[in-house]
């Protein structure tokens, strides 16, 4: 399958602005103190070009390093944690969604598992997209909104509360679940946004510990755009039960 997180849109299907893409890997021989700027360069998980920014969070219990093309590195003591945010465009005040050959988490995680010597094998791992659709503009289109509405119902004494939607499926040996919210820009009020955060999840056997070897980990990464394209028509069959209605 070619790489394509934008693929063309139907007509009847708006854009999916993708604007993060991770990856969770758990397993409890993980060193947090393995996984700093120095290893990751030298065994090539990250290009010589990619530099560090803002100060690299390291002590015994956990690792951060964050680099300026948006990938992010997180480990602790029993998981690892490797995702890529969207980069966001100073000049314009608006964030450049991942697309085409932006996307390099994948790679980087592929080239992690290469280098990386485990003593027991994974017992869960994710792949977790978060995406948004831009469905109107409240000044032209005045839109009515199911989770702000459903708020409005539930308040506690004057405070209204956020809401947020849950999702789940098991489809094909893997948990789906997509967290749906809504959101207006601060930059811009007249635009309701959809924001859905997903995950893709793994649960492997306890019984059968060869099935989260690390072959089978580097299998599921190099089939990533098969579970970014289920995350994707998954958004737009919760996209079509939306409805936003003119009032």
């Amino acid at each position: 399958m070619a790489i394509s997180p934008q693929p063309a849109q139907q007509t009847d299907r708006p854009a999916i602005h993708l604007i993060r893409l991770g990856i969770d890997l758990s397993n409890p021989s993980t060193a947090p103190s393995l996984v700093n700027p120095d290893f990751l360069r030298h065994n090539g998980i990250v290009e010589p070009t990619w530099t560090v920014t803002r100060p690299v969070v390291m002590d015994n219990t956990q690792s951060h390093i964050r680099y300026s093309n948006g990938l992010v590195f997180f480990a602790n003591n029993d998981h690892v944690l490797i995702s890529q945010n969207a980069v966001t465009d100073e000049e314009r005040n608006a964030i450049n969604p991942l697309s085409g050959e932006d996307v390099v988490c994948f790679s980087a995680a592929s080239r992690y598992i290469e280098s990386v010597s485990q003593d027991s094998p994974y017992d869960f791992m994710s792949i977790d997209p978060t995406g948004w659709i831009d469905i109107g503009a409240k000044g032209e289109n005045e839109l009515t909104s199911p989770l702000e509405d459903l708020a409005a119902r539930i308040p506690v004494g004057e405070q209204v509360p956020d809401v947020q939607v849950r999702v789940q499926y098991s489809i094909s040996g893997k948990i789906a679940t997509i967290y749906v919210s809504e959101h207006t820009p601060a930059h811009d009020d007249s635009v309701l946004r959809l924001v859905f955060s997903g995950e893709i999840a793994y649960y492997f056997d306890d019984d059968s510990p060869d099935s989260a070897s690390a072959t089978t980990i580097a299998e599921i990464l190099g089939n990533w755009e098969e579970d970014l394209e289920l995350f994707r028509e998954l958004v737009y069959q919760i996209y079509s039960t939306y409805i936003p209605q003119e009032r």
